[in-house]
């Protein structure tokens, strides 16, 4: 815990850019745990640097920050500044921003969060030498998982030591809750409804399982996104009666649907580290995911979760059906789930983050 204010006063502050709180997905959701747990001796202030608006609307948020550095360096003086990156506009947005800090005499981190391990994805390649020289003005880089270190430093051709491996942080429950026992098994899907998110596959795997078994299932999509299409989906298969599509749901409700529920199931087509898989562990939901980003780094098949290939629609339903037979493997996995998803405690994650910016200012090695 913090001191007073007088104590705080002499904290080192740190600068962190980022989506609003209001911005659905897991980076703002990041930010608000890393606020939340802020480490004794540091005081973090979140700056936005974009809302979930038109794209006049974050150009102009973008613009603003961008001229306001100067002022916030002379009068808050942040120490650190912390750059929350993904892909894209997002990679875009900081990138200039971090540039504009370091020219003012601020220590830059990069906390890349990006879905793709590439440096360049989709990018001009005229464009490369100056993303790789804005890059390279950050002190300390951030990734999900050792294989993106190797790859991150050979693309911007940097010594191995600046990156630091730090998968998602999870909140550990104060007590896991009792999933129910009946004659159905509920599946759950947390995230938005696209394409990307597998949800196209999600569908006619589970219309599979109902013909391949007896037991009552039930699949629950929480999120929003392309509602309407994959509602007439559902109907098509004609799996609606057994589908439930909850739309985008806060904090509360969707620990009652992990609750409620006895297989989280996710299966992308690309990701970083989800957040909703690790907050499904730490509930002791078993979970069935594809080997995409870090995924494969984190859950290992059939010791603390289901690993399945993305696209494909039979091995997922084979999956799904796994846990439906099986309930001994159901709570198995996920108990090891569990044990997996506890290391990755948000405590233990502030501490890794101060050892970075303690590097940065040159107070720890």
């Amino acid at each position: 815990m913090r001191g007073g204010s007088a104590n705080r006063m002499k904290d080192i502050r740190i600068l962190m850019l980022g989506p609003a709180e209001d911005v659905r997905g897991g980076v703002s959701t990041i930010e608000q745990m890393m606020l939340e747990n802020q480490p004794a001796g540091f005081s973090i202030e979140l700056k936005r640097t974009m809302r979930d608006t038109s794209l006049a609307a974050r150009f102009t948020y973008w613009i603003w920050r961008l001229i306001t550095v100067p002022v916030r360096a002379i009068f808050w003086r942040p120490k650190v500044v912390h750059l929350h990156i993904s892909h894209g506009a997002s990679a875009f947005r900081k990138l200039t921003l971090g540039l504009a800090y370091r020219l003012v005499g601020c220590r830059i981190i990069y906390h890349i969060h990006s879905v793709d391990s590439r440096i360049f994805p989709r990018t001009p390649r005229l464009l490369h030498p100056l993303i790789r020289f804005c890059y390279r003005r950050g002190a300390k880089f951030i990734v999900l998982n050792d294989s993106w270190v190797e790859s991150y430093a050979k693309a911007l051709r940097l010594d191995k030591s600046r990156f630091l491996s730090l998968s998602n942080p999870v909140i550990l429950p104060e007590t896991v809750p009792d999933h129910p026992v009946g004659d159905y098994i509920q599946f759950l899907f947390s995230g938005r409804l696209e394409t990307l998110k597998g949800v196209d596959e999600l569908l006619p795997a589970f219309a599979e399982l109902k013909g391949r078994t007896e037991q009552r299932v039930r699949l629950v999509l929480a999120g929003d996104g392309d509602l309407e299409r994959y509602r007439e989906m559902a109907a098509a298969l004609g799996i609606e009666g057994d589908v439930e599509f909850a739309g985008w749901v806060g904090p509360e409700e969707l620990e009652r649907l992990q609750a409620e529920s006895h297989v989280y199931v996710l299966p992308s087509h690309t990701e970083g580290l989800p957040m909703g898989m690790l907050e499904a562990m730490v509930r002791e939901l078993p979970v069935i995911v594809t080997s995409v980003g870090g995924i494969p780094d984190f859950i290992q098949d059939g010791v603390n979760g289901l690993l399945v290939e993305p696209k494909d629609i039979d091995a997922l339903a084979d999956a799904l059906l796994k846990f439906v037979e099986n309930n001994s493997l159901r709570l198995e996995l996920a108990a090891t789930g569990r044990t997996t998803a506890e290391k990755y405690d948000i405590t233990k994650y502030m501490e890794m983050n101060a050892e970075v910016w303690n590097q940065c200012l040159g107070l720890v090695k």
